[in-house]
């Protein structure tokens, strides 16, 4: 019989303290899952998480450096990485970061949202539009999207895109306030 609990026993409790709302004690059982197992990938990246919540965003960027460096090849763990360097304002290494996350997973839609919202801030337009492109080719049902291509296209003075992509937009739930009142400048 087993008296002592492991990291996984910490990771699950981790995430139960979470769902209570007990974040602190949450962010204490990854910790302890951590000294128990320092090469748990999932223990680094669950405290990752906690402390983004937290908005600790150097702590959590050193974390998920962590788990990076014990499992290089996960793509969600880039993805957090380029989502912290993006809110803590260092836009080219977050946009390294989430180069590297599709370079992984090509598939992954929140990275190329990332690396199109970056290049955003960077004011490099047409690589955002490529980034919201791809994004959008992966998955052109999420109305969002429709609207941030809308915007860059703006940026970029491509008019006839940008009045399309936000008719797109606004298509999805036409009976929506905000899509009617649009629809009936539009026309």
């Amino acid at each position: 019989m087993r008296l002592e609990m492991d990291s996984e026993d910490w990771e699950r409790k981790g995430l139960l303290l979470f769902t209570q709302n007990r974040v602190g004690d949450a962010l204490d059982a990854y910790n302890k899952a951590i000294q128990t197992n320092p090469k748990s990938y999932l223990a680094w990246s669950l405290k990752c998480d906690i402390l983004v919540y937290l908005k600790k965003y150097d702590e959590a960027l050193d974390a998920i450096i962590q788990a990076i460096g014990i499992k290089p090849d996960n793509s969600d763990y880039w993805l957090k990485k380029g989502d912290i360097l993006y809110f803590l304002g260092h836009y080219e290494d977050s946009l390294t970061a989430y180069t590297r996350g599709i370079e992984l997973n090509p598939k992954s839609i929140a990275c190329w949202i990332g690396k199109s919202n970056t290049c955003e801030k960077l004011k490099r337009y047409d690589e955002a539009l490529s980034a919201i492109n791809t994004a959008l080719t992966i998955d052109p049902e999420i109305k969002y999207y429709w609207f941030l291509k809308s915007e860059i296209c703006n940026k970029l003075n491509h008019n006839s895109d940008a009045f399309s992509a936000f008719s797109t937009a606004i298509s999805f739930d036409p009976h929506e306030p905000f899509s009617m009142f649009f629809s009936c400048i539009l026309r």
